[in-house]
Parts: structure tokens; C-alpha cells; sequence
């Protein structure tokens, strides 16, 4: 396990309040006033500054993908279902998700510490859950610490190939980082069990489903999430696919059912999103629509 990768999550984080010269800071605290604050005044400069301090140590370098806030709001983005791949692809390059240039006045990658409670920027994040041929069974994790459920994947990490290549494929590409580095997948050929370590194996079976994109919560405003679906196309998960979790300190592996998704979706607003998608409860968007410009 890199520092890296075990920095970012956030089930070993916080201890909220962190040592900086001496002083104990609260973050959540500090956070709460940040909010309320004017984004273009000299106080919500000073409050963040203090923040990033005390968060520097524990992201380290970490440099996640980020897109401006105003210009999410500009382009008026809603959280919805992707009509079509053409149109999650067409938003991954309204959102220049690959010119990572001087022209480019929308995403960004930004060292993790200074954008973690930066109300400018909106992180994100890659999730996705895996199922089966008929949509009744479901992988997800579930946190040792909260003994919470949530979804695979987390925030979009640097990486080279964002500066080539298709947007919406870097994405995905994150989305597969992130579950092999999360789980453990086994499968049985001929009785034979092999596991899979490489997302070429898996390619054909992910498909963009939802972009998550609302302002009613801290969280989510500092947040935009693309959802994912990982296919697999076999009655039961388990006739020829066993999963283990690759950061037991960190979580669990477990399959459940869409009615135990919808009963955990109180304290999960995210889970909410794979919900939305089994029961077509989000409107549809079509990439471009001229009604959003």
C-alpha cells in the first residue's frame, strides 16, 4: 500500500482536529465558517489558509481533478442520467476533462490539501457498484469505522494520460484504479479460480450511468460525482465470481440487495444515485442540450 493511496481515504482520517504550530485546529469547525463566507473575501482567504495548513501533512502531494464551481454553474450541469455513452462523453469534453492547459478555464488538477474544503472548486469523484445480469445483486463496500455501505472508487487522481487520449476514458480508467486497489475479484473458469488484475478483463462491462451534481449539503458542494455500472453478465455473482476486500483495516466486501441499498440510502445520500438509476427517478440529459447554454 503506497502513502499515496492510503492517505486519501477517509475512513482512517480524522481526528478533525490537527496540530499547526502549536495550536490545535478544528477543521469541521473552521470549515462550518468557511461556508457562510463570501468566496472573494480577504476572511474566506484567512479561514482556508488555516484549513490547508493543518490539512497539508496528511494529503501530502496527493493532486486530485477539480472544476470550478462558477463554471459548473455557468454551463448548468444537472444532476441526471446520461441518455446515451455519446452524451457522457460529450460532457467529459465540455468539462475539458484532458486540457489541462492556459486556455483551459474549467477543470484542473490541484494539490488535495488546498482544494479539500475550497468552495471555488468541485472534486471528482469516480464511483461505481458492481452487479449482475438481472440487477438483484450488488458489490459494495462497507466501512470498518461507520459500519456504513458505499460505493467503489473515490477522487480522480493525476495521472499522465490525462493530458491524451478520450476524457471519458480517463475516467473510467480512475474507476478501475480505484476498484482494483479496493477489491479483490476472483474468477471460475473450468474450475479453475484466477484473479482479475487487469481492466481490459473487464473493459466491456462498465458503463457510465448518472452525474451527481447538487449544492444542498457541504459536502456535495464541494463535490461532483459520475456514477458507474460494472456488469457483470452471469444469474448469481457468486457462480463464477468470489470478492474480497484489498483493505481489510479500511472496509469490507459485501453483496446485497436493492432493498438494503434503499433502507442504508439515510445516512448515504450517494447510494441514493444507484437507486435513481435501477428506477429511472432522475431526468434524463442528452448531451449538448441547447436549454442548458
Amino acid at each position: 500500500m503506497s502513502k499515496k493511496k492510503s492517505s486519501k481515504k477517509e475512513s482512517n482520517k480524522k481526528e478533525v482536529k490537527k496540530e499547526t504550530k502549536g495550536k490545535e485546529i478544528n477543521v469541521l469547525e473552521l470549515d462550518k465558517k468557511l461556508a457562510n463566507l463570501p468566496h472573494t473575501s480577504d476572511e474566506y482567504q484567512k479561514v482556508l489558509q488555516k484549513i490547508q495548513k493543518a490539512e497539508k501533512d496528511y494529503y501530502g502531494d496527493q493532486h486530485i481533478l477539480c472544476i470550478e464551481t462558477d463554471a459548473l454553474r455557468e454551463k448548468r450541469i444537472p444532476t441526471a442520467l446520461f441518455g446515451s455513452k455519446e452524451s457522457y462523453e460529450e460532457l467529459c469534453r465540455v468539462l475539458k476533462f484532458n486540457e489541462f492547459n492556459m486556455f483551459n478555464d474549467v477543470s484542473s488538477y490541484q494539490p488535495r490539501y488546498m482544494v479539500e474544503y475550497d468552495y471555488r472548486y468541485k472534486q471528482v469523484l469516480t464511483f461505481g457498484y458492481i452487479t449482475n445480469k438481472d440487477r438483484t445483486e450488488f458489490i459494495l463496500l462497507r466501512k470498518n469505522q461507520s459500519n456504513r455501505l458505499g460505493m467503489i472508487g473515490g477522487h480522480t487522481d493525476f495521472h499522465i494520460s490525462a493530458y491524451a487520449g478520450n476524457p471519458e476514458k480517463f475516467l473510467i480508467n480512475n474507476l478501475y484504479k480505484e476498484l482494483f486497489e479496493e477489491v479483490k475479484i476472483f474468477r471460475t473458469v473450468n474450475g479453475q479460480e484466477k484473479q482479475i488484475t487487469n481492466e481490459n478483463e473487464l473493459w466491456d462491462t462498465v458503463t457510465a450511468k448518472m452525474v451527481v451534481n447538487d449544492y444542498n449539503d457541504h459536502y456535495k458542494l464541494r463535490n461532483i460525482g459520475f456514477i458507474y455500472e460494472i456488469y457483470l453478465d452471469v444469474p448469481k455473482l457468486d457462480e463464477m465470481f468470489r470478492f474480497e476486500s484489498n483493505e481489510p483495516h479500511i472496509h469490507t466486501v459485501e453483496k446485497v440487495t436493492l432493498k438494503e441499498i434503499k433502507e442504508a440510502t439515510r445516512y448515504h445520500s450517494m447510494l441514493k444515485a444507484i437507486v435513481a438509476i435501477l428506477t429511472n427517478s432522475e431526468p434524463v440529459v442528452n448531451w449538448l442540450n441547447p436549454a442548458y447554454y
